[in-house]
């Protein structure tokens, strides 16, 4: 994987990758590592700013983790993983936009299962 880590057309997904691996493995400066490889590679990179707000809610390091989401909402304002994960921050924060970003939240996650069901609808097809 560090071939691919450190090719230039795919770095930015590689690292993403392994900094999520490093992440579900608790590994969480190895995980930092990656990301900022990924953001390196791929500045705007909205998945990466997402999965290092994670990381940083996990530790309670929470103006990172607000940043770092917001950055990711500021690139991609559906991203259904940022999204979430400011839901949780403010919630824990006690912040007032707690209430704004949990109705932001059912909108992406309906257009999500929206999406989802799209893909499973079926095609008749006539001769």
């Amino acid at each position: 994987m560090s071939t691919v880590a450190n090719a230039p057309p795919t770095a930015a997904g590689a690292n993403l990758f392994l900094g999520r691996i490093a992440n579900r493995q608790g590994q969480y400066p190895e995980a930092v590592r990656y990301l900022n490889l990924a953001l390196q590679a791929h500045p705007g990179y909205p998945d990466a700013y997402a999965e290092l707000g994670v990381i940083y809610l996990k530790q309670r390091e929470y103006a990172p983790a607000q940043q770092a989401l917001e950055k990711a909402l500021e690139l991609s304002p559906d991203n259904y993983v940022a999204n979430f994960n400011l839901r949780i921050l403010y919630e824990r924060t006690k912040n007032p936009k707690a209430e704004e970003q949990k109705a932001r939240f059912e909108q992406v996650k309906d257009q999500r299962a929206k999406r989802a069901r799209e893909f499973l609808r079926t095609i008749e097809v006539k001769p």
